[in-house]
């Protein structure tokens, strides 16, 4: 149940990562600090506004989604011929997103409000009423977003632009639009999934670096912009973990993320279950 919760939560995370590779041919390395500014917002207006996990929890998204927004027209698409640029320039961001959460919150562990008690019995097994809380979640957010991208208009416009920028411009997609709402709506996907994970570990600061990591990891072993590839790798390796954690040590979990890029870009670099340039 920890390697489903987990797996559905970073399949959640990796998408966005995804997403924006498909849609701009870069890897965004901001995308964890990202993540974790998202759960430290939520934190904020938690304990200073609103007294509602869940409330917060869209109110940061949201927030993330516009300062995606004015990232990604401000510091991305002036330099956006250049992908290697584009590529420095995320990772600078990360860099100062990492501060800035040092400077309004210090150095500080945080730990999201969202909690339920209880636990029930299923054949013999006793299961957290949370951990099936945080998956049943996790996986509705992603059936609605696979949903959106494959019946909604603007979802078939990403990917569209995602398989072929010439063929998306053909049809009419406003392609610097819906690079930038891309972007913007990965970011948001990033804070849920931060704040689903933060009820699980504690996140600090420079965090964001480690769950980079583990989203670089997903969608390398998913195929880059492959958005089936990634959520099946995130299920995969989030049970990859949690048995490392449990049968080995649980100082080992982030080394089986090392090892399955190793392994994936010795083996198919492509990615294990990317089927050509179908998203």
């Amino acid at each position: 149940m920890s390697g489903l919760v987990l797996g559905a939560i970073y399949g959640l995370a990796s998408v966005g990562l995804s997403l924006i590779f498909g849609i701009m041919r870069v890897v965004n390395l901001a995308h964890g600090s990202l993540l974790v500014l998202g759960a430290f917002i939520a934190y904020f207006l938690y304990n200073i506004l609103v007294p509602n996990p869940y409330i917060t929890t869209i109110l940061a998204a949201i927030t993330v989604f516009v300062l995606g927004l004015f990232i990604e027209r401000l510091a991305i698409y002036p330099f956006r011929v250049s992908e290697m640029r584009v590529l420095m320039i995320t990772f600078g961001l990360g860099i100062i997103i990492e501060q800035l959460i040092l400077l309004g919150w210090g150095a500080r562990y945080i730990m999201s409000p969202i909690y339920i008690l209880g636990s029930i019995e299923l054949f013999g097994i006793k299961l957290s009423i949370q951990r099936l809380a945080l998956l049943t979640v996790s996986v509705v957010l992603i059936c609605a977003l696979w949903l959106f991208l494959t019946r909604s208009k603007l979802g078939k416009a990403i990917r569209t632009l995602a398989q072929d920028e010439e063929v998306a411009m053909i049809f009419g997609v406003a392609v610097e639009r819906i690079r930038a709402l891309t972007f913007a709506l990965s970011g948001a996907l990033a804070v849920i999934a931060g704040v689903l994970l933060n009820s699980i570990y504690m996140f600090q600061a420079h965090a964001g670096w480690e769950y980079l990591l583990i989203a670089l990891a997903i969608v390398i072993v998913g195929g880059l912009g492959d958005i089936r590839g990634t959520i099946i790798a995130g299920i995969v390796l989030g049970l990859a973990e949690s048995f490392v954690g449990y049968f080995i040590s649980p100082s080992w979990r982030i080394i089986c993320f090392f090892i399955s890029i190793i392994i994936t870009l010795m083996v198919r670099p492509s990615g294990i279950f990317r089927r050509g340039k179908e998203t």
